[in-house]
């Protein structure tokens, strides 16, 4: 609304005389809460930067590149008119394409796209994809720019794609789309490089003066590149383009701090101001802070960038006002992107020896306090996994199952490290269009259980897990250890050669016997029922499998079984100790390390289950074999040959109780489970 009160600018174009001081566009800078700025761009400029990007990046004729930025971002300038100019072919993404990059990656192989102009943020994210399948290998040029390039990034880049050369690109908007460019395929650091053809580049301090090489100061540019100004905004023109009285350039100022090396290297180290670049919006800090400061619900605040993508802020509270306050009342003022992802509250604002709030001290503040976390009830396994994920990728511990990803402080790329974690953790591939429109725990959770029943035929719910897939073979039902998780059994599940395993969680209902044989009764209808189950699993196995022998027959395999006999008196030492082991374990275990926040509870409703049973008293029908470890005593064995009789038998495995489910002793004892169920199918027993 505010570009529709300023005054147009006029300009007659006749195609014959057009020079090179004409104007060929006027892109408006993405701004914050305060009113966008409209750069003037000359068509000398442009032409200028074409031929300069043609000397220093190289271009093969017919080059295909891939554009996915939008023209209200620069960055398009350079694709479209560097491409066409070259006699290079374009593959435009469209809208849905440019939010997806698995999408993208599908036309890079299509197309065999040799070119890439991207901020690294998008570079990282096209890079998530965990399948190793050739899809860039066609790339021989990636260009990247928009934002700052990490060590890491460069790194990654190497690794996937060693063949393509790697370029750095900086420059503002006023000057041109890029002022600088840099190879950096073989360099051990990240410059922004040397100055494009006909630009220039100064460091000056804070009174406008030339400093000397290899002092950190204000970076300017100057030269054929450089803007008209912003329009209708002469006093802020003057502002940001001056004269140096050095010697007399004409330059802009561009805000960020940088040191000119004496090897001709130049270095960016960010902002002089509080104004930042996040998600590929300009922020400014305090436009923020007086925000939140309106809100009347906090004296003070000083906001921070919490990392590339997450804002955080502390605050001296008035009255007894929580962060959720905070944020319910700025949800509404501020776009998603500008809101903390994280509040602190503080006695009083840190500050620094000018008496400014100090946003450094602020983030080490933030990163010392933990989050207050808000306990949520999930569903089961799916949704505990899918709220970790969440919470840590906005870094909001108050997210629930039915809030929003974005309002919580996700961004766009986010999803697409959500979609990479699901894909390597439940082996389900959703596509950005679906989450998208439902980017929730309980959302994406329903999708994930669906894509499960597509592929299996089956409906699973939400406790049960399928980890395996063996034609022809039997189904094998496994009751988890006091960790409470189904896939306790995943490493184990990959060796088996006979049977189909699906792993149940501990449910915490009291209605958990008729959830498991509704479930079992869904995936098979008649029996024999082959039961595996480990530690105190077996228990919880005995308890289904006597429901389940009347009328079929039921076969049990128990890894080191056990009637947990612990006292509720001893309970909180029990699950420190255990606790503990579960963690040894989950650390051995891909993408389970976010249940460390759940695993407790877990473990205390199931061992309240324990301590209020008693011994289950077995059906003649069961037949049980026990598998054991090295930990299992002779005396325990005893007690099981005692409590079952002629139906027991059993057999030893190398390695400790905890081994049994690790990686390393998977082969042994998958080939042992195999041999127990075959011995109990043919009547051995």
């Amino acid at each position: 609304h505010e570009l529709e009160k300023e005054e147009a600018v006029e300009q007659t174009i006749d195609e014959e005389t057009i020079t090179p001081d004409d104007l060929i566009y006027i892109l408006y800078t993405s701004g914050s809460t305060g009113k966008p700025k409209g750069v003037m761009i000359k068509h000398g400029a442009v032409s200028n930067l074409i031929h300069s990007m043609r000397d220093m990046i190289p271009y093969e004729d017919r080059s295909y590149i891939l554009s996915t930025t939008t023209v209200c971002f620069d960055i398009a300038v350079t694709e479209f008119w560097r491409t066409l100019s070259f006699g290079g072919v374009i593959v435009l993404a469209t809208e849905m394409e440019r939010r997806d990059i698995f999408s993208q990656r599908k036309l890079v192989k299509k197309y065999s796209i040799k070119e890439l102009n991207l901020t690294p943020s998008q570079m990282s994210t096209l890079l998530l994809d965990s399948s190793d399948d050739g899809v860039l290998d066609s790339v021989k040029t990636i260009m990247l720019a928009g934002e700052a390039l990490s060590p890491t990034l460069v790194q990654k880049i190497k690794d996937k794609i060693p063949h393509a050369r790697i370029f750095n690109l900086y420059g503002p908007t006023e000057a041109t789309v890029y002022s600088t460019i840099m190879e950096i395929t073989n360099d051990s650091e990240v410059s922004i490089g040397n100055p494009v053809a006909n630009m220039r580049v100064y460091i000056i301090d804070s009174h406008n003066h030339l400093l000397p090489i290899g002092t950190t100061g204000e970076l300017c540019v100057c030269g054929s590149g450089l803007s008209t100004g912003y329009v209708n905004r002469d006093d802020l023109t003057k502002q940001q383009f001056i004269t140096l009285p050095d010697n007399n350039e004409f330059v802009y100022k561009t805000g960020d701090l940088a040191t000119l090396r004496g090897d001709g290297k130049l270095f960016c180290h960010g902002r002089i101001d509080n104004q930042i670049k996040i998600r590929g919006y300009r922020v400014e800090l305090e436009e923020i802070e007086q925000s939140i400061m309106k809100s009347g619900l906090c004296r003070e605040c000083t906001v921070f960038l919490l990392d590339s993508e997450h804002l955080g802020a502390i605050y001296t509270a008035v009255g007894d006002y929580c962060p959720s306050d905070i944020i319910d009342h700025i949800s509404g003022v501020l776009p998603h992107y500008m809101v903390p992802s994280k509040f602190v509250k503080v006695d009083n604002i840190p500050l620094n020896v000018n008496g400014k709030a100090d946003r450094k001290k602020a983030l080490e503040i933030a990163n010392q306090t933990e989050d207050d976390t808000v306990e949520v009830a999930t569903s089961g396994y799916t949704e505990d996994v899918l709220l970790a994920i969440f919470r840590r990728i906005t870094l909001n511990n108050r997210i629930g199952v039915d809030d929003s990803f974005f309002e919580a402080g996700g961004s766009s790329l986010g999803i697409f490290q959500v979609l990479s974690e699901i894909e390597s953790i439940f082996g389900v591939k959703l596509q950005y269009a679906d989450v998208y429109k439902n980017m929730t725990v309980s959302g994406i959770a329903s999708m994930i259980e669906a894509a499960t029943d597509a592929t299996s035929g089956k409906t699973l719910k939400d406790f049960c897990h399928k980890l395996n897939e063996i034609d022809g073979t039997i189904n094998i039902f496994a009751f988890p250890p006091i960790m409470g998780y189904g896939m306790s059994f995943m490493y184990v599940a990959k060796e088996i050669k006979d049977g189909t395993l699906y792993a149940f969680d501990f449910v915490e209902n009291e209605d958990r016997v008729s959830q498991y044989l509704a479930q079992i009764k869904q995936l098979q209808k008649e029996g024999p029922y082959y039961i595996l189950a480990y530690s105190a699993g077996a228990e919880l196995a005995l308890d289904v499998a006597n429901e389940l022998c009347k009328g079929s027959e039921v076969y049990l395999v128990f890894l080191d079984g056990f009637y947990n006999e612990i006292s509720e008196e001893k309970i909180e030492d029990a699950l420190v100790d255990l606790t503990q082991r579960a963690i040894e374990f989950i650390e051995q275990t891909p993408g389970d390390k976010i249940l460390y926040q759940t695993i407790e509870q877990k473990m205390r409703h199931y061992m309240e289950y324990m301590i209020r049973k008693k011994k289950n008293v077995l059906d003649p029908c069961v037949k049980v074999h026990l598998i054991f470890s090295d930990s299992v005593s002779s005396e325990h064995i005893k007690e099981w040959e005692s409590r079952f009789g002629s139906c027991f038998e059993s057999r030893h495995v190398q390695g400790t109780h905890f081994d049994m489910m690790k990686k390393s002793h998977a082969e042994n004892v998958a080939r042992e489970i195999d041999a127990a169920f075959n011995e109990l199918n043919s009547g051995e027993i």
